[in-house]
């Protein structure tokens, strides 16, 4: 496999993303791993040579272990290395290897990234690819540092705001970055203030261009807004909310802010289960009342869910114990059925009264927050309704295929209407203006 590994590694396909290709290679990094890598280096020299960008270590997808990470580390930080290069290798890095190899790359583009900015122009483009990948890939903590060049150094920060849009808007696609709302917020006022809608070009003629760094701006500046209103959180509609009041002008952002809360709503919703629609239905928050009046009148009362209660004369009687007597203001109360726990299923309770004196009444009172007394009713009631619209959309659907148009226009003796607008012209091909 050694012996085969530099002709597998450095054969020229035309896709170098292939799957079945990634795997190949992931297998021959996996049994000749020096040889791999001894080959990697010649290649990345004569991509830096002979072009500004290095592309061949896009193969090595599904092989970044610590060894190759170490490797590519150190093979970026070789001076020899055009910055543009060195990118393309920090990139993949940041991109693919494990979180400590990456923290390493971005301590090396922080040591790179340290103000003033040198006078040599491979120096300085060395760390403006430093800012940008620092930009594009930011954490919490370095993030600040990009921050303090954009407020304080704002030409300084065009530049980076250049070199980020060219390096990711030159084929098309989107930039997603690791930011929280208001850092989002913050840095598209940031670029709406540098880079105002009224300064874009106008490509509205239809004219075919070409793109600008000017458009590449303007689709990083869009994109950023994008992605804050598709946060779908209340803090970006915060954000969103903040930038409308900071530039009232553009009065189209209202209905980005609109936008962004209909996403909220949609991400933060959660759809209830068909069984507690039902229940939101059927059980609504009954109380129920029945006076007794007689000796020995009997009420029977169902509770069907927890928290319910059954009180006699204002006092609560849902725990009473079977045949127990109960002293109430109308007379004694006796349960003579099962008394099970409070609230539980099917908690029956068949409550008698007696010993009720002369112009004395018992008030038997049952609340159950989720039983509804007539809920069968209700449910028949549901069911009719559901029967009715179902009909009435089975009928209109037939109209609407036309399948009873005919029987009824002769039923009702209608003839049928010519139509109201005549029927377009198609111009014959000699008097259309290519044929002129």
């Amino acid at each position: 496999m050694a012996h085969w590994a530099p002709v597998i590694i450095a054969f020229p396909l035309g896709n170098l993303d292939s799957d079945n290709f990634l795997e190949l290679v992931k297998i021959v990094y996996s049994k000749a791993r020096d040889q791999v890598c001894k080959t990697l280096d010649i290649l990345i020299d004569q991509e830096n040579q002979q072009f500004d960008s290095i592309s061949r270590i896009r193969i090595f997808k599904k092989c970044w272990d610590k060894h190759l990470s170490d490797f590519i580390l150190e093979k970026a930080q070789n001076k020899s290395i055009k910055p543009n290069c060195m990118g393309d290798l920090l990139e993949e890095l940041i991109k693919h290897s494990s979180n400590e190899s990456k923290e390493k790359a971005r301590e090396y583009l922080q040591t790179l990234s340290s103000l003033p900015l040198p006078l040599k122009k491979d120096e300085r483009d060395r760390v403006m690819i430093a800012l940008t990948l620092l930009f594009r890939y930011p954490t919490a903590d370095r993030w600040s540092s990009i921050w303090s060049i954009l407020e304080q150094e704002p030409n300084l920060g065009r530049d980076l705001i250049e070199s980020v849009a060219y390096r990711y808007y030159s084929f098309p696609g989107h930039l997603e970055l690791n930011l929280n709302e208001k850092q989002l917020a913050d840095l598209y006022m940031w670029l709406v203030r540098q880079y105002p809608y009224h300064e874009d070009p106008d490509h509205s003629n239809g004219v075919r261009y070409n793109v600008s760094p000017r458009d590449k701006v303007a689709r990083l500046r869009d994109d950023i807004l994008r992605q804050l209103e598709n946060f779908g959180t209340p803090q970006a509609c915060d954000q969103l909310e903040r930038i409308f009041g900071k530039f009232p002008e553009l009065r189209w952002l209202k209905q980005r802010l609109i936008s962004a809360r209909d996403t909220m709503r949609r991400k933060t919703w959660n759809a209830l289960e068909p069984k507690d629609v039902i229940k939101t239905i059927l059980y609504h928050d009954p109380i129920v009342s029945k006076t007794v009046g007689d000796n020995q009148s009997t009420y029977n009362i169902d509770l069907y869910n927890e928290g319910g209660n059954v009180s006699i004369g204002g006092k609560d009687i849902t725990n009473m114990v079977k045949k127990k007597t109960f002293n109430t203001d109308g007379g004694d109360v006796i349960t003579n059925s099962n008394n099970k726990n409070r609230g539980s299923v099917n908690n029956s309770k068949t409550i008698t009264t007696n010993k009720i004196g002369k112009g004395k009444r018992n008030t038997i009172k049952v609340t159950d927050p989720k039983t509804n007394p007539s809920s069968g009713d209700l449910w028949n009631k549901i069911l009719g309704i559901m029967t009715i619209v179902g009909v009435v959309a089975g009928v209109i659907g037939l109209f609407g295929n036309g399948i009873f148009n005919e029987q009824i226009k002769r039923f009702l003796g209608i003839d049928q209407q010519p139509s109201l607008s005549p029927t377009p012209t198609v111009p014959s091909p000699s008097s259309t203006p290519d044929s002129e």
